[in-house]
Order: C-alpha cells, then structure tokens, then sequence
C-alpha cells in the first residue's frame, strides 16, 4: 500500500509540473501582448478568465500562483518523504530546505531591486522559485535523508 501512495504522490507531482507549466505559459503569452499590442491576441485554450485583466493584475496571479505552487510541491514532498522515512526530522528538513531557498530567493529579488537591478534579481530569484516548484527537491532530499540515515 506504501509503494501505491507513493506513486501517486510522484504522479501527481510530474501531473503538477505540466499543469503548472501550461498556467505560465499561458499567462506569459497574455502577458506580451503588454509590450507588443500590434502582436495577435490570442490566449491558449481555457484562459478567457484573465482576457480583461491588466498588466499588473497578471503579475500579481504570477505571485500569487507561484506561492501557491510552492506550497503545493512542499505538501506534495512531505508526503512523499512522509511515506519513505516515517522520521519526524526529516520533515522537518523538508520545511528547513524549502523555508531556506525560498527566503534566499526573496533576498536576492529584494537585494537586487535595492541596488537598482530587479530584472537580474527577478531572474536569479525565479532559477531558486523554479527549483522550489519541482521534482528535483525531491530528488536531492531521498538520497541525502538515505546517507544521513546510514551515518547514524
């Protein structure tokens, strides 16, 4: 039953990379037509919702939603190490690893936007968001809880 979960939870969380893939592509695509108003306005399908927002307003659902989806991939992570380890440290960790790159990338786009570059912080701030919003936390936590574990 264990490994049933589990691959659910890992379904679910490939499930949300394209789901959350597709959600920015359409709104960055809505987003253009911002700084190219000669360009099409087309939205892809099952965006009409946002047809009338503003500029502003689409960057703040952008915040918004990666928020969201950060909370989404911590829950869905926990589970996962929930499942394999069944120690309460490790969940701890968990929320230590993503508490830790979320406030460093918040850091940097705060720094950056001080010093009179935001573009360069928005950008080194959504590489660590990016990060925080896929397998790949996963990925790293699994063998280092497995070797921390071994050490003990």
């Amino acid at each position: 039953m264990k490994y049933f979960f589990l691959s659910l939870l890992v379904i679910i969380l490939i499930i949300t990379g394209f789901f959350r893939d597709y959600v920015f592509i359409g709104i960055n695509s809505f987003i253009k037509y911002f700084y190219y108003p000669d360009a099409t306005n087309q939205l892809p399908k099952g965006f009409s919702i946002i047809k009338e927002s503003s500029y502003t307003q689409l960057i703040s659902l952008k915040w918004i939603l990666t928020i969201l989806f950060t909370l989404w991939y911590l829950l869905l992570v926990l589970g996962c190490i929930k499942l394999i380890f069944k120690e309460k440290k490790f969940l701890h960790w968990t929320i230590y690893v993503y508490s830790s790159i979320f406030i460093l990338s918040f850091l940097f786009y705060f720094g950056f936007s001080i010093a009179h570059q935001p573009e360069l912080g928005y950008r080194i701030s959504r590489v660590f968001m990016g990060f925080l919003q896929s397998p790949f936390v996963l990925m790293l936590l699994i063998p280092a809880f497995k070797i921390s574990k071994k050490n003990i």
